[in-house]
């Protein structure tokens, strides 16, 4: 495999193709979001960590309203980050059919690619579904566990009333649940690179999605090398681009320890710095990806 040109076509195809940089936005929002969040309320964060006993937990304890507030609010999480899914599914497939079409030699636009990516939606869902299903498990286990502990947590606070004592023990649990956190980035990292290349296998021959994930799998067994590098090089670029992003924050984080109240708004204010580059980032990356599935499968793609 010729890692160069790849990178190289990977980047001039997604420069002269500005009209994908809005699906790329959609793929970079949780990362924009994080920074935002991270650099908002990282302080209060490391406050908690660096002491605990300082948050008035007590308070919550027998609190009906907080309870229903907490239900509430998981509840619309989970719909807000459902609906947004189907959005970065269908930006994905968006990118993805646009490659194929150009790599085809038929000219591409926006309202093709999405027309592209909806119609992928449906089996890109059915692809998450049976993909995900292994770290599905295993993080269900550790939800459980971790439901256990907060019981827990809770029974020691109105059993004994300390906070100290209470933090003991969901500290000690928290370390019996280690070794099975650790099976999360081995897995995790595993599905990732199964389901975006899975992706490109669907989408370059419409078939049962089983058939997708076996072909995809016997690429994978048979290319590994060369899926390693490139998921090292694309990680190594990844790592540069956020250390850039850190750096031109830092003056910003100067200025809200000496003004805190700032902190909120230039929070905001790092968000929307990082989404430019961020967004052009995740579209060269689903660019590159489908490049690279393509020069590994070897097959023709038929729309």
């Amino acid at each position: 495999m010729d890692y160069g040109r790849l990178l190289v076509s990977s980047w001039q195809f997604t420069w002269r193709h500005k009209f994908l940089w809005p699906f790329g936005l959609i793929l970079a929002l949780g990362s924009v979001v994080t920074a935002v969040f991270r650099f908002t309320y990282l302080p209060q964060f490391m406050q908690f960590v660096g002491d605990p006993t300082g948050i008035a937990l007590d308070a919550f304890v027998g609190n009906n309203q907080y309870w229903t507030w907490l239900l509430g609010g998981t509840a619309v999480l989970f719909i807000l980050s459902l609906a947004f899914w189907l959005v970065w599914a269908t930006a994905q497939g968006a990118i993805i059919t646009a490659v194929n079409e150009a790599e085809a030699g038929r000219s591409v636009f926006w309202r093709q690619a999405v027309g592209g990516g909806m119609a992928l939606l449906g089996r890109f869902i059915a692809i998450d579904a049976i993909v995900f299903f292994p770290l599905f498990l295993l993080l269900l286990l550790l939800m459980l566990l971790a439901t256990g502990l907060m019981l827990a947590f809770t029974w020691q606070m109105m059993r004994i009333g300390s906070t100290e004592t209470a933090v003991t023990w969901i500290v000690a649990g928290l370390a019996c649940l280690l070794p099975l956190t650790c099976l999360l980035l081995p897995l995790g990292m595993l599905t990732s690179v199964l389901r975006t290349l899975a992706f490109r296998e669907t989408a370059i021959q419409p078939q049962k999605v089983r058939a997708s994930i076996r072909q995809t799998w016997q690429v994978m067994k048979r290319q590994w090398g060369a899926i390693l590098v490139v998921w090292a090089l694309v990680w190594g670029m990844q790592t540069i681009l956020n250390v850039g992003i850190s750096g031109l924050a830092l003056p910003l984080g100067g200025v809200t320890a000496v003004a805190p109240a700032l902190g909120r708004w230039l929070g905001w204010l790092v968000g929307v710095g990082t989404a430019v580059p961020l967004m052009i980032w995740h579209t060269y990356t689903a660019v590159l990806w489908t490049m690279v599935y393509r020069d590994l499968a070897e097959r023709p793609y038929t729309s």
